[in-house]
């Protein structure tokens, strides 16, 4: 099994279909797959609830999550590098899985705003399902001030 079937995602002999929109999916592969090419924030709404922030691949969601959890960790007394290091290796590996260019089964977002019932909660990582995308557009949200 290969990482990105443990990511729910399937490999290009299970011809699967691209669960959710394709345009956001396309979107999202050169945001997040486009060795920084450009870099913008995306807004979805996802089951009722507005989530907004920066695309990056499903490497860079390990990366940014393994290093969250190391520094927990450490807060707490212990070594963040077993965290560390096992998201390092699910990266390397989700690396060379890209380029199989599977179907997306998740989105990955970094600095994320939710916007839950006019309440705005900041979350470094987000990871949600492409199909549970009811609509998106470019840019992020803002909070107006009356």
């Amino acid at each position: 099994m290969t990482v990105g079937e443990e990511q729910g995602e399937t490999s290009e002999n299970e011809a699967a279909e691209q669960p959710g929109d394709p345009l956001l999916v396309a979107f999202v592969r050169m945001i997040a797959e486009g060795e920084g090419l450009f870099s913008m924030d995306l807004t979805l709404l996802v089951d009722g609830v507005y989530v907004s922030g920066t695309p990056i691949s499903f490497a860079g969601y390990c990366a940014g999550v393994g290093g969250v959890l190391g520094e927990a960790m450490e807060r707490t007394g212990g070594s963040g590098d077993v965290w560390r290091e096992s998201f390092e290796e699910l990266a390397e590996t989700a690396k060379a899985d890209q380029q199989q260019r599977a179907p997306r089964h998740y989105l990955h977002l970094q600095n994320a705003v939710a916007d839950i019932q006019g309440t705005f909660v900041l979350v470094p990582f987000w990871r949600g399902r492409t199909e549970s995308v009811s609509a998106w557009f470019p840019g992020g949200l803002s909070q107006r001030r009356e």
